[in-house]
């Protein structure tokens, strides 16, 4: 076994520890990993010595020298994702000029294989709670100018984009469902998830959420900080981005904190001379269906990761609700 095999095997005993791949004797049947990580290795002009799993949901992420960062897609679907991200990143590249996004120096199409340059900082998920009022404050300063250059970026260019309708659909569908049972939800709460169904329903709908280029997967993990500055470095992985009502880029920032989420909403509606409180009240019905819609579909689930993500989810309805009176 050479230095670069081993390295490999490394990573993917890492890998098979955090996403149950199947350990075998010959690293070539554990999900392809070292193929494509071969495939990497062959347009460094540097050699490898060090590769560390970063996680990822749809793509293996490796950060590679300590430097690089490289994602290689699990399946097909997140490949053409990618391929996707690629070509919307050349674009939002010339509007995003208050935070970093990524940049691929090195991207291959045959595979979907794309690496760039970390960006410095720590994810949002790990410093969030050490900030301070004015420090919360600020951030949500930055993510409303970051979000508003991301939804400046034209949405005829990026036609390519999936549409994010029939995904509002799906969980309008998933709620309306939950609704019909009694037990999932209290007689006052699925009087007050009617309302927000409805009224996210119309904001859909309603010319001041007219359909921007959404990076649809804002949460905290995908937020990185300026740990010694605490302020916005950069947002990461674009490979959900859809065509879509600019509220929907909020929803998720409620599960860090429905404060931060708000304050970014107000001061978004400020850049874009939008009305303040009509976006607010988009915002937290989309929010609200999403979350409920979540807490319906996820109660049942025995997986620890899905039953934290329910909790996190149940307190952002029980703040939407109470928002709501």
């Amino acid at each position: 076994m050479n230095p670069f095999e081993h390295i490999i095997s490394q990573a993917v005993d890492k890998l098979s520890d955090n996403y149950e791949v199947p350990k075998t004797k010959s690293l070539f049947q554990r999900n392809n990993i070292l193929i494509p990580l071969e495939h990497v290795s062959a347009q460094f002009r540097e050699p490898i010595y060090n590769i560390n799993p970063l996680g990822g949901g749809d793509n293996f992420v490796y950060l590679i020298n300590n430097f690089w960062v490289f994602r290689v897609p699990k399946n097909y679907a997140a490949k053409q994702a990618n391929q996707s991200e690629q070509i919307l990143l050349e674009e939002l590249s010339k509007k995003v000029k208050s935070t970093s996004i990524p940049h691929y120096t090195f991207w291959d199409h045959k595979t979907g294989i794309g690496g760039y340059q970390e960006i410095p900082g720590i994810a949002l998920s790990k410093l969030f709670n050490k900030f301070n009022d004015s420090q919360k404050m600020d951030l949500a300063h930055d993510l409303a100018r970051a979000l508003s250059e991301i939804h400046s970026v034209s949405v005829k260019k990026n036609s390519f984009l999936q549409n994010h309708e029939p995904t509002a659909h799906e969980f309008f569908r998933r709620l309306r469902v939950a609704l019909s049972y009694p037990s999932i939800f209290s007689h006052e709460e699925s009087r007050m998830l009617n309302i927000a169904l409805q009224k996210a329903e119309i904001f859909m709908k309603t010319p001041i959420f007219s359909p921007v280029v959404l990076h649809s997967d804002l949460h905290a993990d995908n937020i990185i900080i300026d740990s010694k500055k605490n302020h916005l470095n950069g947002i990461i992985d674009f490979s959900d981005a859809r065509i879509g009502a600019p509220i929907v880029d909020f929803c998720k920032i409620y599960r860090v904190s429905p404060s931060l989420a708000e304050n970014a909403a107000r001061k978004y509606a400020q850049i874009r001379n939008l009305d303040e409180s009509l976006f607010l009240q988009g915002c937290r019905a989309w929010a609200c269906v999403w979350h409920a819609a979540q807490v319906a579909h996820n109660q049942n689930s025995d997986s620890f990761q899905t039953r934290k993500r329910l909790i996190r989810a149940a307190r952002v309805l029980k703040y939407l609700l109470t928002a709501s009176t």
